[in-house]
């Protein structure tokens, strides 16, 4: 069986944090840990100390100078033989009964990485 993990990093719309975050906690990730294959989720929100990189040379700073462009990020642990079709019944689900979406959803981008650890 694959492990994966799938980031998935939002915005919210401003001034709705308190309510992203509820929805998100205590609505979307029970929603997503009712499909089969994924069995764990973690959120994080983003952190003022940041490291850059300029040519080679890491250095210490703050959101702004590594263009970070969200505010949070979850981090879902899957596990399946087919991730694709894991996807696609998340996809199929979103925005019905199974799962529920919010308003305060600004933006959002995802992406699947394939864990290399055993």
């Amino acid at each position: 069986m694959g492990r994966y993990s799938w980031f998935v990093f939002t915005n919210c719309t401003p001034g709705d944090d308190a309510e992203f975050n509820d929805w998100y906690d205590n609505v979307h990730v029970p929603d997503l840990l009712k499909v089969p294959g994924v069995v764990a989720c973690s959120r994080s929100s983003l952190a003022a100390p940041q490291m850059g990189n300029a040519d080679g040379t890491l250095f210490m700073c703050g959101t702004e100078e590594i263009g970070a462009k969200y505010q949070y990020v979850a981090c879902y642990s899957i596990e399946s033989d087919d991730p694709r079709a894991v996807l696609e019944d998340i996809l199929s689900r979103s925005g019905t009964e199974d799962m529920l979406m919010t308003d305060t959803l600004a933006d959002a981008y995802t992406i699947l990485f394939q864990d290399r650890t055993a």
